[in-house]
């Protein structure tokens, strides 16, 4: 089907603090605990290791908590690691502090907020986008993928969500139901949570949006194809490709790409 650039609620900076944490804390607490990337991970430390790359710089992070399950398996893996720096428009300090010091500093952050499509030069690392590529449009993300080349820089996108009409109902119908029936698990607790999910459930409303539009506006394999080619890159090694997720019908799409020449990012 046709991609829809909608909104998502949670994009705006009118969107109450609070309604946005309660969402990316449950979006956090379900990529942990599910890890849905874990068959591509290894497509990552693959092309860590062949552009000698130690280090990540991830974007749009939003509460970064799947950062202390990538390193566990990428540790598995064999991959060496460094560092891992977390970035976002709304950065979480307090959140990023914890993760700091649960990864005995491998992972670190930046502060202040931080733009995708033009990410600080003195920011070097394999770049990684996990679940948040959709929400740039056609032109911001062509500018994202350009930027990265442009610094030569590894970059790698990765969407569980796709643009199926049948799978995204299906998440805007049962999404909600997964987050009512997960929040009380989510930690730290807060009664805060539990009012904007229970007696006054905008959060789920919230979810159920955001959830539905995520697939309708996720980019697909020639999409990202096309992304790939128009940068004119004739030095970058590009694997665009969909990987079975391990349950259900849904697959993770993927780009990985990286300069040919050997770089020192340690």
């Amino acid at each position: 089907m046709k991609r829809l650039h909608l909104f998502e609620l949670h994009d705006f900076n009118w969107l109450p603090s609070i309604w946005r944490e309660c969402l990316t804390d449950f979006l956090s607490f379900y990529s942990y605990h599910v890890n849905p990337y874990k068959p591509a991970i290894k497509r990552l430390c693959i092309a860590m290791k062949q552009s000698n790359t130690r280090q990540i710089v991830d974007l749009c992070s939003g509460k970064g908590l799947y950062m202390l399950k990538l390193i566990k398996c990428m540790t598995d893996m064999n991959c060496k690691l460094d560092k891992i720096i977390l970035t976002d428009k709304y950065p979480c300090p307090k959140t990023f502090e914890s993760l700091k010091t649960r990864s005995n500093g491998h992972i670190q952050y930046i502060r202040d907020s931080v733009d995708a499509i033009n990410v600080q030069s003195n920011l070097k690392g394999f770049r990684t986008f996990f679940s948040s590529f959709h929400h740039f449009s056609p032109d911001n993300a062509q500018k994202i993928i350009n930027d990265a080349v442009k610094a030569k820089q590894g970059i790698a996108i990765f969407e569980y969500s796709s643009r199926n009409p049948i799978i995204a109902f299906n998440a805007a119908l049962f999404g909600p139901i997964l987050l009512l029936i997960l929040t009380p698990f989510i930690r730290p607790f807060t009664y805060r949570r539990l009012l904007w999910t229970y007696l006054l459930p905008i959060v789920p409303v919230i979810f159920c949006w955001d959830g539905l539009v995520s697939h309708l506006r996720t980019y697909t394999v020639k999409e990202l194809k096309s992304f790939a080619f128009e940068t004119g890159s004739n030095n970058y090694k590009w694997e665009i490709n969909k990987i079975r997720l391990y349950f259900g019908f849904c697959h993770i799409t993927y780009l990985i790409g990286y300069p040919l020449t050997i770089l020192d990012n340690k």
